[in-house]
């Protein structure tokens, strides 16, 4: 999983790979340390998927423009698409399981 660079838009980014996770999180949040890790594994797991992270504390008023009102959000984007969104408590195995079906 690779972090967002300053200067870098989301919408840049995920126009980069057929699949792009991304995971907006803030380094206070607990729940997002824990999606990361699984996160990274699952991009691991599938080639051809970029993961990215955004840090809040970084890129707050892009996150903002995007609805962005709370960590962690994931959102998988397919083919430059926004196709999934989850924020707040949810269940990651069902959303990634969700997105597979943009790959191959």
């Amino acid at each position: 999983m690779r972090e967002l660079l300053e200067g870098e838009g989301v919408g840049e980014a995920v126009s980069s790979a057929p699949l792009v996770v991304v995971e907006y999180g803030s380094s206070a949040c607990a729940p997002c340390a824990a999606l990361h890790g699984r996160i990274e594994r699952w991009e691991r797991e599938h080639p051809g998927v970029l993961a990215l992270y955004v840090p809040l504390e970084r890129h707050m008023e892009e996150a903002a423009q995007a609805g962005i009102m709370g960590s962690p959000t994931v959102e998988v984007w397919a083919h430059g698409k926004l196709a999934l969104r989850e924020s707040g408590y949810f269940s990651l195995d069902l959303l990634l399981a969700r997105a597979e079906r943009w790959l191959g």
